[in-house]
């Protein structure tokens, strides 16, 4: 009888230490583990910005080619219709024209087909290009 006793006394004992230890583990990573979530979490929000930048790309490559784009539009137009380009450029050396933005599609990589968009210095769409 004592040996049964103390088997199940040792049993418990293991079952409890183990329980504990694994919860002590658990703790002991708990900020790696948030560090590993948060890293997903960011890589998530990053696929959806391209995916977005590239739906907006090929909305303006298809406004251009439907003549829908208009000379005259304002930036802050453009930029809410196309969300932001990859980058603008002041312009010095061309007439009528003070800043140049492109757009290109994020997964393409350098040989991306670009467009320009040329502002004046009222931030009113000029002219653009497809290259």
């Amino acid at each position: 009888m004592v040996k049964i006793k103390l088997s199940a006394t040792l049993s418990f004992f293991v079952f409890c230490s183990a329980i504990f230890l694994n919860g002590c583990m658990y703790i002991k990573h708990y900020d790696e583990l948030m560090r590993m979530k948060q890293l997903g979490d960011d890589q998530k929000q990053m696929q959806e910005y391209i995916w977005k930048q590239e739906e907006l790309f090929e909305e303006l490559k298809a406004d251009i080619a439907a003549s829908r784009l208009k000379a005259g539009a304002s930036k802050k137009r453009i930029l809410s219709r196309y969300g932001e380009p990859t980058i603008c450029k002041e312009v010095k050396d061309k007439e009528n024209i003070t800043q140049t933005c492109f757009y290109r599609k994020p997964s393409a990589g350098i040989e991306s087909e670009i467009i320009y968009l040329d502002f004046d210095a009222k931030g009113h769409l000029v002219s653009w290009q497809t290259k």
